[in-house]
């Protein structure tokens, strides 16, 4: 998987900096296609990764607890940085720095239910 992800970049970039002299327009389409068809393959890789982590919330009783939100905030991460570099790629600092303030406070409130539950059960313990 890894390989033919490098493989699309690396003949994206060279492509597209071969091209960039000539045109512009062009080698910015080239390099957005080259993104898409790896964001394509990443697909793939989610759909197997969201299984494996149902199997896994099946076999585990505090799944609800723990796993979901923690799931919950790894796409969140990911999202918001996704988002994050398509606005600084595009030129718009701002709005990739609100992006990502955003993320993280979205973050933080999924983390106040998961800090909450591990202290309960510190407490428990004692």
């Amino acid at each position: 998987m890894i390989f033919k992800i490098i493989a699309i970049a690396i003949i994206s970039v060279i492509l597209s900096a071969s091209i960039k002299r000539q045109n512009a327009e062009i080698a910015s389409l080239i390099s957005l296609a080259g993104g898409l068809m790896i964001s394509l393959l990443l697909i793939d890789e989610g759909k197997k990764l969201i299984d494996s982590f149902s199997l896994l919330e099946n076999e585990i009783s505090a799944a609800e607890t723990y796993i979901l939100p923690a799931l919950k905030i790894l796409g969140i991460s990911y999202l918001a940085e996704l988002a994050s570099d398509l606005a600084e790629d595009l030129g718009n600092k701002f709005l990739s720095n609100k992006i990502i303030m955003g993320g993280k406070i979205c973050i933080l409130a999924l983390s106040v239910n998961i800090i909450k539950n591990i202290i309960n059960l510190i407490m428990g313990l004692v």
